[in-house]
């Protein structure tokens, strides 16, 4: 799985590092997503970030602890 990662406005740390981590765990328990050929991208921001971007793609007025968009 390639995995695309992007850390702003966040507390310094190895997010980096944890991200790749649970990429590969992910690809040992579900094998489909060891796939080359998928796309993962993870990005680590601010509440007020997450809020624009559930206003904008989830007609949801307010931040989540997660954002996410099966592809599968």
């Amino acid at each position: 799985m390639q995995l695309d990662i992007d850390v702003e406005d966040w507390p310094t740390g190895q997010w980096e590092d944890l991200a790749g981590r649970a990429a590969l765990a992910a690809g040992e328990v579900t094998p489909e997503l060891a796939n080359a050929r998928l796309a993962m991208s993870v990005l680590f921001t601010i509440d007020e970030e997450v809020h624009e971007l559930n206003r904008e793609w989830r007609d949801r007025d307010g931040p989540t602890n997660v954002l996410s968009f099966p592809m599968l």
